[in-house]
């Protein structure tokens, strides 16, 4: 019996501590992980809390991409040598601000969160196309458009928040004078901190 109620006694004690202790910041800083319609990259998110609830918040990601393409790749013989180079091959670099709001359904204090939102996403960028026999000219490429985002968190300890993201959306791409309409997507893993009162 006494086992019994020095057991209840130490797992009130520690229940009571960990509501003390478990105090999420207001603001959040995230390194991102990103691969997007620019390509792979990497980005920084800043995240700021808009109520005392914390389940709406105001978001605001910069992310850096390059892109290696191909638009008619080299061909190969049968023994793996090649017979044809690519015909046109090239780099862009691009950087994306994707300013947004989030809500979280059960607030964001918690191990596992999720939110939604949306958010307006630009990216700008240039690079240069190698022509077969030419020479270099530059590429510029423009990304706009409105996406809905959806993301998952994990926060072992308050301070600490692993981030799973995607966005997907409308938008346009304009790429040297060419504009087409399409998809924005966007899929990132990410490490925070979150921080303040």
């Amino acid at each position: 019996m006494k086992c019994l109620l020095l057991f209840f006694c130490l797992f009130f004690a520690c229940t009571v501590q960990a509501k003390k202790e478990r105090r999420y910041g207001k603001h959040n800083i995230t390194a991102l992980a990103v691969v997007n319609n620019g390509g792979n990259g990497v980005g920084i998110s800043y995240e700021i809390m808009l109520n005392d609830k914390q389940n709406m918040s105001l978001l605001f990601p910069i992310v850096a991409t390059v892109t290696d393409f191909e638009t008619s790749p080299a061909q190969y013989n049968y023994a793996g040598q090649q017979i044809a180079p690519a015909d046109n091959s090239g780099r862009v670099k691009m950087y994306f601000f994707a300013p947004g709001m989030r809500f979280y359904p059960t607030r964001s204090k918690g191990i596992v969160r999720y939110s939604f939102g949306g958010s307006f996403v630009l990216g700008s960028g240039k690079g240069s196309d190698n022509e077969l026999g030419g020479a270099d000219h530059l590429i510029s490429r423009t990304i706009y458009g409105i996406v809905f985002d959806n993301a998952v968190y994990i926060q072992p300890v308050p301070q600490l928040r692993i981030t799973f993201e995607f966005y997907i959306g409308p938008g346009h791409d304009d790429e040297s004078d060419l504009i087409t309409s399409g998809v924005i997507y966007q899929a990132s893993i990410g490490v925070g901190y979150r921080f303040g009162n």
